[in-house]
């Protein structure tokens, strides 16, 4: 978040949930950003807030980026998390 600060106004809504077959969370977010960042840059920014500093030491953690869909809306990305038993989530604006 540190990182998208200085990019400018920032909303940014994630939920964690439990893997469905393994032990460990995976993480789903929605992103608004007032200025254009790149799909490379904000994939850059997610690994090395997940600690992959340096892409030769170690894997990346797997992301997938999607375009937001406007027919689909904030609260149909943001509603089937919140609504899940065991999701955890938050809204963060700058």
């Amino acid at each position: 978040m540190n990182e998208l600060k200085r990019v400018g106004g920032c909303q940014f809504f994630w939920c964690a949930e439990p893997f469905d077959t393994r032990v460990g969370y995976h993480t789903h977010g929605l992103l608004r950003v007032d200025s254009i960042i790149s799909k490379n840059d904000l994939g850059l920014l997610y690994q090395v807030a997940c600690g992959n500093k340096e892409k030769l030491k170690g894997e990346w953690h797997r992301l997938q980026l999607m375009n937001y869909n406007q027919k689909l809306g904030a609260s149909y990305y943001c509603g089937k998390y919140i609504t899940k038993q065991l999701a955890d989530y938050d809204f963060w604006k700058r």
